[in-house]
């Protein structure tokens, strides 16, 4: 079974958005529906919810029976812009059909905020959601994965 809610956490440049986006490829590619909303581009917190009620494929997604993927990305730099844009975010995932929703969501690790977390777990509880973290690879990683494919 996919998991839920996801949430990739890592240091500017780590690759987060890039993941997010061949993620989102790779789904739509398997036909899945999927969707992207970049909180770099909201001005508001309320933009959260006029942004994800007019997309395209949230539309579609409502009338019919088949499952979404939702994409999330720069959290940390929405809330440049609105400190409440988690708490929007939270409450606009508590108004969807969460049976039929996969969620994924990228922010910075150190401005990851903890109470979403916690809110997040109340929304998908009994683990199914998991907290990721790209981190860079020290020599002991680099020799570890030569040594396991025998370079």
């Amino acid at each position: 079974m996919e998991l839920p809610c996801a949430v990739l956490l890592g240091e500017p440049g780590s690759g987060k958005s890039t993941e997010l986006q061949r993620a989102l490829r790779a789904a739509r590619a398997t036909g899945r529906r999927a969707t992207l909303i970049d909180c770099r581009e909201l001005v508001s917190a309320d933009a959260f919810a006029s942004t994800l009620s007019a997309d395209q494929a949230m539309l579609a997604w409502r009338g019919e029976q088949s499952p979404i993927t939702l994409f999330i990305d720069s959290l940390d730099e929405g809330m440049l812009t609105s400190e409440m844009l988690p708490i929007a975010i939270i409450q606009a995932l508590q108004q969807l059909d969460r049976d039929r929703l996969t969620v994924r969501i990228a922010c910075r690790t150190g401005e990851w905020p903890t109470y979403v977390e916690s809110r997040l777990r109340s929304l998908w509880p009994d683990e199914r959601l998991e907290v990721l973290e790209i981190a860079p690879l020290t020599r002991e990683d680099v020799h570890r994965s030569a040594v396991a494919h025998g370079v």
